[in-house]
């Protein structure tokens, strides 16, 4: 509703809202996150203390997430408890004046 609300007036301000809050930590914490990490940083990023940040960029294609050179796939980390995790490999270039 607010997001709708936002994008009537300007695009740019409901992207810069809606892609850290859609595709940032809280969502992330939400499912993954331990108890711990949930009880600090769930408030924060509520009430504003913390602001989500999202970047995306590689070096040969911008922000153009459709373009990213890279693989990943899913390993065990421990066959004890059968917890997986993922193993990741691509270049990044550095993004300047996140917060």
């Amino acid at each position: 509703c607010v997001l709708a609300k936002l994008a009537t007036q300007c695009f740019d301000a409901n992207a810069t809202v809606a892609v850290p809050n859609s595709l940032g930590p809280g969502e992330l914490l939400v499912r993954y996150g331990t108890d711990s990490q949930k009880e600090y940083f769930l408030p924060r990023l509520a009430n504003g203390t913390l602001i989500p940040c999202f970047g995306l960029t590689g070096p040969h294609s911008g922000s153009d997430a459709t373009s990213l050179i890279g693989s990943d796939c899913v390993v065990q980390k421990h066959p004890q408890t059968g917890e997986l995790g993922v193993v990741a490999s691509f270049k990044k270039r550095y993004i300047t004046l996140a917060p």
